[in-house]
């Protein structure tokens, strides 16, 4: 039996591993380095992650060799329990670094089904791209002699990506949502003007405003988060001692919730991220309310002084908050002026969402050097448009029932939408590695 696995994060890695053991003939596709989001969790909160202990398979443990116990953070679940597993399968050829393009059937149009057989008796045409260069630059320093005779043309043909493809009795796709982001608009649609802008303005989606930490923060001193779930919690997590640094740097929140992180203050499991959130904003009080005690005494001190020298000296400037919130508002656009650094971001809220709302509120705008869009993920699954799945009503994304879709033998191993309080823990995944072992023991004999 041969299986695919597109994606390496850790579901792909367990199930990987998991397949292997059973005596399947694996190949785990990967496009980036092995570890999935768990790379940035290890990089910004490698102390977090207690919780990890309780979600590692014993055949994950028996090839890194370690106690359960071991394992006991963000850290040392990347590079004591992920990396000697992918060290693993890569070490045997089990993974092969290529992007796929696209699943289909090996024959079967959509709505085909062989005559008294399931579709599962027709293999599935993994089509994936390699990027030739490093192969290249190899056989160049190996044979340069013969690289140049050739000319450009053919030297600039051989760089260019390749596809390729092999086929697959089952296929498991484990990516996740992450590489899908939604826009900032309301209804998972995009704000006016917001596409075009995106393409040349510092707008990042998803975890790319933590990807991309570095380059933000070195360009710019204002930065807007729009929504209030897990990777916002973790975006002003990650941000929160670079704005406390320079009292000119701010972040502004917008979210279309009331109470900010309310429902992802009720998502079990998220709650070491919630608690890093919330740790920001406390601190936010605490520094105003230190700020306006600071400057009451000195407009006091200012009151008291001689007319003459009071005429001198500028009253004290109101402190203000480097973390702003403007809960209950929707975006719906972003615009940039030609005579202005920076974008403006116009948000609207409305009476049945906030009864308290004042006219003068109703709309408002915001200014922001940056902009950081975490107000979900939607599973992306155009690579699969050759194969039966089914959708939700709103047909944004795929219905999944124990990772099985509606292609037979084709499963899906992990979140397919991510909003607030959406919940696909590291635990469903595990079980999910089994649910899909069980379904495929209807077709499949262990070897």
């Amino acid at each position: 039996m041969k299986i695919a696995i597109i994606g390496s994060g850790p579901l792909g890695l367990e199930a990987a591993a998991h397949f292997d053991s059973l005596g399947a003939a694996v190949t785990l596709f990967s496009r980036d380095a092995l570890g999935g989001s768990v790379k940035l969790a290890a990089t910004h909160f490698p102390e977090s992650g207690e919780f990890l202990s309780h979600h590692l398979t014993q055949t994950g443990l028996d090839i890194c060799g370690l106690d359960q116990n071991e394992i006991k953070s963000f850290k040392d679940y990347l590079e004591n329990y992920l990396t000697p597993i992918g060290r693993s399968l890569m070490e045997r050829g089990l993974v092969k670094l290529a992007d796929v393009t696209r699943v289909h059937k090996r024959f079967l149009s959509l709505g085909e089904t062989p005559m008294g057989k399931d579709r599962l008796h027709d293999l599935f045409r993994v089509i994936y791209s390699v990027d030739p260069k490093e192969n290249v630059l190899k056989q160049m320093q190996e044979n340069p002699e013969t690289f140049e005779k050739l000319g450009q043309d053919v030297l600039d043909s051989l760089a260019m990506p390749v596809e390729s493809f092999e086929d697959f009795d089952i296929v498991l796709d484990a990516t996740g949502v992450f590489s899908n982001p939604n826009p900032m608009g309301a209804g998972q649609s995009f704000a006016l003007n917001e596409k075009s802008l995106a393409q040349n303005c510092p707008i990042y989606y998803g975890l790319q405003g933590i990807k991309n930490f570095e380059e933000i923060t070195s360009h710019h001193k204002t930065i807007l988060v729009v929504g209030t779930g897990e990777i916002a919690a973790a975006t002003l997590a990650v941000y929160g001692d670079w704005v406390y640094a320079d009292p000119s740097r701010s972040l502004k929140i917008v979210t279309t919730e009331m109470n900010l992180f309310e429902k992802l203050s009720r998502a079990i499991g998220r709650e070491w991220i919630f608690e890093k959130a919330r740790g920001v904003i406390e601190r936010n009080k605490e520094t105003l309310i230190s700020k306006i005690m600071e400057f009451e005494k000195a407009v006091v001190a200012w009151k008291e002084l001689p007319d003459y020298e009071r005429a001198k000296l500028a009253k004290p400037a109101e402190p203000r908050s480097q973390v702003e919130f403007f809960t209950g508002y929707s975006v719906s656009s972003v615009d940039r002026l030609l005579d202005r650094e920076g974008m403006f971001v116009t948000c609207e809220s409305v009476n049945f969402r906030n009864p308290n709302l004042s006219e003068d509120k109703e709309l408002i705008t915001i200014s922001a050097d940056a902009i950081i869009v975490t107000t979900g993920h939607v599973k992306d699954v155009t690579a699969y448009r050759g194969l039966q799945l089914s959708f939700n009503n709103g047909l944004d994304y795929p219905e999944v029932r124990d990772a099985k879709t509606g292609e037979s033998g084709f499963y899906f191993l992990g979140a397919t939408k991510k909003e607030h309080g959406d919940r696909y823990s590291l635990a469903e995944g595990l079980n999910d590695i089994l649910a899909i072992e069980k379904d495929i023991m209807k077709f499949f004999s262990r070897a």
